[in-house]
């Protein structure tokens, strides 16, 4: 078991006398602590103002990926930040502001640029902790975008140019017209030659509280379906995991308010638990497909190759057929 390493290790000087601490086990440590606590370091809010939203490099204008965004949207919550803008020391200084004194940095990983699972640290402020960054600042009311004044129009536009084939109401040979999941293609292996599945069954809108939570449900499947496509398999809980996380920053891509029910979140984290005890690597690979299939799935809509990311993760997602995509099993992944 490692020992906990705390923010203040990487920049404090400390541990210079000592083994240097680790980026990975601390990356991993912040992100199980914020779930064993309650906290879901991906749930944000769809804001009206333009200055909240997807941490976004000051500098760069790029929005952070990978673990940084689970690590930056949790101070959301921990420390009371509400501007999405972030940087270093240098960062806010080219744009002509300055960090305020006495004021602790968020650790989050820079990623290398070859691949595999090599990160170091990089100490990084938010906005409220900067002088001179008044027009980076978020507004002072806490607006959020409601269910009902939200238009759908770019979650219109996916559906439509990706076409997933979504049945409403009717079911299969195995679950009822109440049931919402996608239908894996088999064999999964021959896609797009195979035989049955590669289909989503979803309730009506009428079925569901409101139409922000029947298109939050949609995006969820939207991630399955993607994996096929994305060429990635792997355990149901570690599938469930990169779903979750990939409903809810699509969402913020799409302005679809999230689904304010956490019944699936709480399902699958005893599943995920022993997972998060048995690899220290798991986010960083999970959080590589999470971007993966939205890169895949925003970037007709949203001209991602258009847009900056400031984050060059070339870590690649970890694939693992096991019995079949809808085996529970984790055992054998590892």
């Amino acid at each position: 078991m490692s020992r906990l390493i705390l923010p203040e290790d990487f920049h404090n000087q400390r541990h210079q006398a000592d083994e240097p601490p680790d980026i990975t086990i601390y990356v991993h440590q912040q992100i199980t602590i914020a779930l064993q606590r309650g906290r879901i370091p991906w749930k944000v809010p769809v804001p009206h103002d333009p200055n909240c939203g997807l941490p976004t490099n000051v500098r760069t204008g790029g929005r952070y990926r990978g673990v940084n965004t689970l690590l930056l949207c949790d101070t959301y919550e921990t420390h009371g930040y509400r501007s999405k803008w972030w940087g270093t020391n240098e960062d806010w200084s080219s744009i002509g502001a300055d960090v305020k004194d006495d004021q602790e940095p968020t650790v989050i990983a820079r990623y290398r640029d070859n691949a595999g699972f090599q990160v170091d640290p990089c100490l990084v402020f938010n906005a409220a902790q900067v002088h001179g960054a008044e027009r980076y600042m978020a507004l002072p009311d806490k607006a959020l975008v409601a269910n009902d004044e939200v238009d759908f129009g770019l979650m219109g536009m996916l559906i439509e140019h990706h076409s997933p084939d979504i049945r409403f109401d009717v079911g299969d040979e195995r679950f009822g017209p109440d049931w919402n999941g996608y239908i894996t293609p088999e064999p999964f292996h021959s896609h797009p030659n195979h035989r049955t599945g590669d289909y989503i069954l979803m309730q009506s809108e009428g079925k569901f509280h409101s139409r922000a939570d029947h298109y939050s449900v949609m995006l969820h499947e939207m991630v399955h379906w993607s994996e096929v496509r994305t060429n990635w398999m792997h355990c149901m809980p570690i599938r469930e995991l990169v779903a979750e996380i990939g409903m809810h920053l699509l969402g913020l891509e799409l302005a679809v308010p999230h689904c304010f029910d956490e019944h699936n979140h709480r399902k699958w984290l005893s599943y995920w638990n022993p997972i998060f005890h048995k690899d220290e690597t798991v986010f960083l690979w999970a959080m590589a497909q999470v971007d993966h299939v939205c890169d895949f799935l925003l970037q007709p809509i949203l001209q991602v190759e258009e847009r900056v990311y400031h984050d060059r993760c070339h870590i690649v997602p970890r694939v693992h057929f096991i019995t079949g995509p809808d085996h529970m099993s984790f055992e054998d992944a590892w």
